[in-house]
């Protein structure tokens, strides 16, 4: 990159249940943000992960989960908003 192209990704785990807060920490681990960054628009990551999630043995994702917020700004004035629940 030249001084004046930048790439930021920022991202709100929120975990709801009584153990949300193992559900969000354990997805931060899946995301990979280089492939967000290189992909904006491909949402199969989050597919991947939420196949990822909801098949763990760690915690119940019945009563368990997180929902997250990733905003990707870029250089070229293109910002990406993705909600995942």
């Amino acid at each position: 990159m030249n001084s004046d192209e930048f790439e930021y990704i920022f991202g709100v785990f929120a975990g709801h249940g009584k153990d949300g807060h193992l559900v969000s920490k354990e997805i931060k681990k899946f995301f990979d943000f280089t492939d967000l960054i290189k992909n904006s628009n491909n949402l199969s990551t989050f597919s991947t992960v939420s196949n990822q999630i909801n098949n763990s043995k760690d915690f119940d994702t019945k009563n368990n989960g997180s929902s997250v917020i990733l905003v990707h700004i870029n250089s070229e004035k293109n910002y990406f908003f993705k909600l995942w629940r």
